[in-house]
């Protein structure tokens, strides 16, 4: 005698079948719902890639990547691994910087991550406006609260790669010490700034990461925000001027300071102070040399910013 399974549905043979059929295409429209909506985060593959600078002449890129599972605090997790690439302009000097590791995990399409000794909420593609959600910095770092606060403002959706996506445009709640950029996107996380809450003003150039560059998995392709001139670009290997390197002096200085040998292309120079608020900016038109008078300015670094085109270049300068 063979053996099986039976259900037993009362009524005519052909109401059976229909009621059989019936359930069959509610079961395959539950899991075809199930595929649709179903997120991603950081499968096979996953790299983000995001610009660096800061305030001593240092560019260059952070690499995110996903590089296994691990299991922290009772919960599996997707393990990232954090590298800075960068170039020291004044010496030449490239580095290759091991930025620790990110545990993370996704359930019920909000992404977690482990910081403070406890998982918090990285991103909630969940939300509706005005929801907010609280974020982690980190401790002791200067006079900043280790604790942010992050607010949906708008909810869209977006075709990126043949997929429609979530995206959340974010603003900072309150006084927040802690903060994103304003667009965040499902499987990516942050299309304009670094993927983790970055620092604002309550201490100056600690800044793991930068904006976004490039996202891409095995099964998606590179998704890029067009910032750089490719996902691992660390900086123009040229100067302004290749064969002689622009000049500052003196340097230090308590009046005026010279630059020469600048491009001959149309060039901004841009000063800001150690806060990273803009003081004073010039254009030049292909003169090639600058005169910059900053009696005016109180003493203290400040960092000058050479821009031709796409290349931009960093000075720091010492007011007396």
């Amino acid at each position: 005698m063979k053996r099986g399974l039976f259900i037993l549905v009362p009524g005519p043979i052909s109401t059976v079948v229909r009621n059989v059929q019936t359930y069959a295409l509610v079961i395959f429209a539950m899991l075809t719902a199930l595929t649709v909506n179903a997120q991603v985060w950081s499968p096979p593959g996953a790299t983000w890639t995001y610009s660096y600078s800061n305030q001593f002449s240092i560019t260059g890129y952070v690499e995110i990547k996903y590089v296994g599972d691990s299991v922290v605090g009772g919960q599996l997790t997707k393990v990232l691994e954090k590298t800075r690439y960068s170039l020291e302009q004044f010496s030449g000097v490239q580095d290759t910087i091991d930025l620790g590791k990110e545990f993370t995990y996704l359930d019920s399409n909000v992404v977690y991550y482990y910081r403070l000794g406890q998982f918090f909420v990285l991103y909630d593609f969940n939300s509706q406006a005005n929801d907010v959600w609280t974020i982690a910095g980190e401790n002791g770092i200067g006079v900043c609260d280790s604790i942010g606060a992050v607010q949906v403002d708008s909810t869209a959706t977006i075709i990126i790669n043949t997929d429609t996506l979530k995206s959340l445009t974010v603003s900072a709640k309150d006084t927040t010490d802690w903060q994103f950029g304003t667009t965040i996107m499902e499987r990516i996380g942050c299309t304009d700034a670094y993927m983790f809450p970055e620092p604002t003003l309550c201490i100056i150039d600690y800044n793991e990461g930068g904006p976004f560059r490039c996202y891409w998995d095995d099964s998606f392709p590179i998704y890029s925000s067009g910032i750089a001139a490719s996902c691992d670009f660390i900086t123009s290997i040229e100067q302004i001027n290749p064969d002689v390197p622009f000049k500052i002096y003196p340097n230090p200085t308590s009046g005026s300071i010279a630059l020469t040998n600048l491009s001959r292309q149309a060039t901004e120079i841009n000063i800001y102070n150690n806060l990273g608020e803009w003081i004073y900016g010039k254009q030049l038109n292909g003169l090639g040399e600058a005169t910059l008078n900053l009696s005016a300015l109180t003493s203290g670094v400040y960092v000058c910013h050479i821009s031709v085109g796409a290349t931009t270049l960093q000075r720091r300068i010492i007011k007396l």
